[in-house]
């Protein structure tokens, strides 16, 4: 699979995935094109979109294999829906119910011998033929791709004409955020400012600082923590260092509560806002 780091212009980036587009521009009211307005790119060919009659209930599905990281309906918004649309087609009595069988990424074992394809995990197992492929749906969580056996088991269902989603190509360029931002940055769409931050990064007071300007324009390179005390600073570093960065100060280890935690973030965003962040190693004027 071609990485998006190697692709320098859009043009590039059609030649590589032979895309053909026309480019229109939006226009006002009035007729007139908007110069404030960016050109939007559309598909040449315009297909028809269908829309599902949700009136009537009907599935052609006679397995549905989930692979995801929690089986537990209840921390797991995509198999709860899944779940509670099989129990809408009981309640239609659609004349084929789909079985579900869930498995764990993390735990997936696989054993292929001939046509068939044995698949389990601790609670499940599933025995697939060569003809299932045409009445099972996979269903494959972004989180797969961090397991090798698991995103193994799915392109091989993918190669024999299973029915994926998310293919496995397009899941790992949707599991990269930072290679999917610098493909929307080439392809001049508008979206919030990013930065690559790695450990590395974080833990240099210049390169964090030079990224933090990247996303921050007005970011105060020169006073950085506007702390004093720098034996608290270096406490609280210390502390990110042993959390792999998340904040110190905070018990739950969550996206929210990494450095900068978006508490922070927020605040900087306040223009009415002035003081210290949540550890007080970071203050806004």
């Amino acid at each position: 699979m071609n990485s998006y780091r190697n692709i320098h212009s859009v043009e590039e980036l059609k030649s590589v995935y032979n895309i053909n587009e026309s480019i229109i521009t939006e226009k006002k009211g009035d007729g007139k094109a908007d110069e404030n307005v960016k050109q939007t790119t559309f598909l040449k060919d315009k297909l028809k979109v269908e829309y599902a009659d949700l009136k009537e209930v009907s599935n052609i599905f006679k397995h549905i294999i989930v692979f995801t990281n929690d089986r537990d309906p209840k921390n797991n918004k995509t198999l709860k829906n899944i779940i509670d649309a099989i129990d809408e087609m009981k309640k239609a009595k659609c004349e084929i119910i789909p079985e579900l069988h869930t498995f764990v990424a993390a735990d997936v074992d696989s054993k292929e011998d001939g046509s068939e394809i044995k698949i389990k995990d601790e609670k499940e197992e599933l025995l697939i033929t060569e003809q299932n492929n045409t009445d099972t749906l996979v269903i494959a969580r972004l989180g797969v791709q961090e397991e090798y056996d698991c995103e193994h088991i799915v392109k091989l269902l993918q190669d024999r004409g299973f029915l994926v989603l998310n293919p496995v190509q397009y899941a790992a360029v949707a599991c990269d955020k930072y290679e999917t931002a610098v493909l929307l940055q080439k392809g001049g769409i508008p979206q919030p400012n990013f930065t690559l931050m790695t450990k590395e990064i974080l833990y240099d007071e210049e390169l964090f600082h030079n990224a933090m300007k990247e996303v921050f324009k007005d970011w105060d390179t020169k006073d950085k923590d506007k702390n004093e005390d720098k034996e608290m600073v270096q406490a609280i570093r210390e502390g990110l260092k042993r959390t792999g960065g998340y904040c110190p100060c905070r018990l739950q280890r969550t996206e929210d509560n990494k450095c900068i935690c978006k508490e922070f973030r927020e605040q900087i965003a306040d223009p009415d806002f002035k003081g210290y962040c949540h550890c007080m190693l970071y203050y806004k004027d």
